[in-house]
């Protein structure tokens, strides 16, 4: 546990296994938020959201099969400015889901706040 980080950190870009094959995918953005471009298979069922958001903002690319991992792979060793690119994208799409959480959690938050003020002050 926790070794997927470090790797992701020295990465030049990251294939997200299990999604080849009809396992729901791997959480993506943990490779994007290093600015890692991420490669993936079709089956992102427990990811879709992620997925879509960083193919939104070419920082994510399905792949097929194991021919199509190859070709990208090529692609971005040929065009290095066009991995900077798709670099970018990825850890700025990433970077802009922090803090996603506390701000959908906060409305919940701040109706328990509520109703536990209204609660103590009739006593």
């Amino acid at each position: 546990m926790g070794e997927l980080a470090s790797l992701y950190s020295i990465a030049s870009y990251a294939f997200c296994g299990g999604s080849l094959a009809a396992r729901g995918g791997h959480n993506i953005i943990e490779a994007a938020i290093w600015g890692v471009p991420v490669l993936y298979g079709p089956n992102m069922k427990d990811f879709a959201d992620a997925r879509d958001l960083l193919e939104k903002n070419g920082g994510g690319f399905m792949i097929n099969n194991s021919t199509e991992l190859v070709e990208r792979i090529r692609e971005f060793a040929a065009e290095p400015l066009l991995l900077n690119k798709v670099s970018e994208a990825a850890g700025r799409t990433a970077r802009s889901q922090q803090g996603t959480a506390s701000r959908q959690l906060a409305p919940v938050f701040d109706a328990i706040r509520s109703l536990y003020s209204n609660n103590t002050s009739d006593h």
